[in-house]
């Protein structure tokens, strides 16, 4: 047995969902939790941003740089969706998918760093110097500060270590027993996450092009559907089918706990390699063999032997 496979069983990581350790499942719901409160964070806060902010053209950054009204809101709510998807990272998807091997670790490695992740957690330090609905602000002057630099540098690798982070848990899925489906549709998130950080480049990002106005609505497209790849992962951890058991074994599980005699050690029900062989037809048995197969064994005798004599007669 491969160590991460004793190290699955032993920690009862193999189990189906609803009896694998009450940590692993809580860290699921609190990242679920945390994505949806990460979406309506950006969502509400744009409603008290005032007349010149537009969601369409303006960034989710601006929401919380340092001249947005209730900048601060924000960058709590962010700071805690960050902590509680790193967390949750480290301690219900990585062990789940850790018998997938390396490939597994770094995925879950680089979830943790994404812009889900420590990018959200490092908001009080990530805030703009102005917003771009504010009169006179532009880009060079946003970014002027420690945090708008810092904002640039980890928003836009953050993103790219999601996109990494999906393909390295797709490989890692192919091989855990019960996550092999979710390989391709990883795999499909992942490009769907990469098309629009493309888009949103082609749109100009935190200065979008004149006339385009786009810009705050691709990124928020981007930012639902990283939180939903986020919460779709933590939903599929919480799923019963979600076992490193087969339905197979599962099924042989309930039947040990209703019939355990049929399941004891030495017992053909115990040892899958115990099967029944069917006896040999009579175009195979050997020539030498015939007499003496023809003769009636002492256990295939009937239980009343009075009705019979008990006497063999020696065969002419």
């Amino acid at each position: 047995m491969a160590p991460d496979t004793f190290h699955h069983r032993r920690h009862g990581l193999d189990r189906p969902a609803y009896d694998r350790p009450a940590s692993i499942r809580r860290w699921a719901w609190v990242c679920i939790a945390a994505q949806v409160l990460f979406v309506l964070s950006w969502l509400v806060a744009a409603a008290w941003q005032g007349p010149r902010y537009s969601i369409l053209a303006h960034s989710i950054s601006d929401m919380y740089a340092v001249t947005a009204p209730g900048g601060m809101v924000l960058v709590i709510v962010l700071t805690i969706c960050g902590a509680a998807t790193m967390w949750f990272t480290l301690r219900s998807a990585w062990p789940v998918l850790r018998p997938g091997g390396w490939t597994a670790t770094v995925g879950c490695a680089l979830l943790a760093l994404s812009v889900l992740g420590l990018g959200d957690l490092l908001s009080p330090f990530e805030r703009l110097a102005c917003r771009a609905a504010d009169p006179g602000c532009t880009a060079a002057r946003a970014m002027s500060n420690s945090g708008g630099k810092l904002d640039d540098t980890l928003t836009s690798a953050g993103v790219l270590l999601l996109v990494l982070a999906g393909f390295f848990l797709a490989a890692a899925m192919r091989r855990v027993p019960g996550w092999q489906r979710w390989a391709w549709p990883a795999r499909g998130t992942a490009v769907l996450i990469f098309a629009l950080i493309m888009a949103d480049a082609q749109f100009g990002g935190t200065a979008p092009l004149v006339g385009s106005g786009l810009s705050g609505l691709v990124e928020r497209l981007l930012a639902a559907a990283a939180a939903g790849a986020v919460a779709a992962l933590a939903i599929g951890i919480l799923r019963p089918d979600n076992g490193s058991f087969s339905r197979s074994e599962r099924a042989n599980q309930s039947a040990a706990a209703v019939f355990p005699a049929l399941f004891e050690p030495g017992s053909p029900s115990a040892d899958p390699a115990a099967t029944v062989r069917p006896a040999p037809s009579s175009a195979t048995v050997s020539p030498d063999h015939s007499a003496a197969s023809s003769l009636p064994r002492e256990d295939t005798e009937p239980a009343d032997l009075c009705s019979r004599n008990t006497e063999r007669k020696p065969r002419l």
